[in-house]
């Protein structure tokens, strides 16, 4: 089980004082320099932020409004799903916005792991968007693909399963039409990398015991597999 590290900041209310008082005071370079690399820091971390929550956004959607939508009286349930769905194809990034504004004010903000809680819910999120046309239904380990399981229970089965899931992809390729083939290719090659992504932060994880990564490496290896996987249904359904 990955144990979620929580990082507790505290400030001191003398900070203010300190801070009015050093401005007359003129800082050693090493301090300025310091100081002057914070922003900068500031500005590295908070793009590093941005650029690991885009593996959640396509998920936002199915894994977390739809569920929450479905408890809501009957009567209302399909025009609100049907709403959120125009929203999310219109703009893809909405709803994950939107659902980080509910969580700010709502004070859960710092409180939750999405990587973590995104990787949880895909256990149970809907997969009626990536269901194949029957001509593939030949190949029999394709099925695998629509087979949600939670993170936890297959982390270690998970690199095992690369090479058979490649194996099968290569299978797959072969009966996609040729002209069709090189976005199907480059979808093979960008799964690659995040396989060997997941493996090595989940080899990292046994060192030293930083879950965060391997819960961002997988929500990474999951949109690239679904992008595969949307890729093969299109080109099948064009040729």
């Amino acid at each position: 089980m990955l144990n979620n590290h929580h990082l507790n900041v505290k400030t001191n209310k003398s900070t203010a004082i300190v801070s009015t008082a050093s401005t007359s005071i003129s800082l050693p370079k090493n301090i300025e320099n310091d100081n002057k690399a914070e922003p900068k820091q500031k500005e590295e971390d908070d793009n590093n932020n941005e650029n690991v929550e885009s593996y959640l956004v396509p998920w936002t959607y199915s894994c977390l409004f739809k569920p929450a939508i479905e408890r809501v009286k009957h009567s209302h349930v399909e025009h609100l799903l049907e709403v959120f769905r125009h929203v999310d194809q219109a703009s893809h990034s909405f709803l994950f916005d939107f659902a980080k504004l509910i969580f700010a004010d709502s004070g859960l903000g710092n409180s939750i792991n999405l990587q973590e809680s995104y990787l949880r819910m895909h256990a149970n999120a809907p997969n009626s968007d990536l269901e194949f046309p029957p001509r593939l239904s030949q190949i029999q380990e394709f099925q695998l693909f629509s087979v949600r399981r939670p993170f936890l229970e297959t982390i270690k089965e998970i690199a095992s399963s690369i090479k058979y899931l490649l194996d099968t992809t290569n299978a797959i390729i072969a009966i996609v039409p040729i002209n069709y083939q090189h976005l199907v290719e480059k979808r093979k090659r960008e799964f690659v990398q995040a396989s060997k992504r997941f493996s090595n932060t989940l080899k990292d994880y046994f060192k030293r015991q930083e879950a965060n990564q391997v819960y961002i490496a997988a929500n990474h290896l999951i949109l690239q597999t679904m992008k595969l996987c949307l890729a093969i249904r299109e080109r099948v359904r064009m040729g």
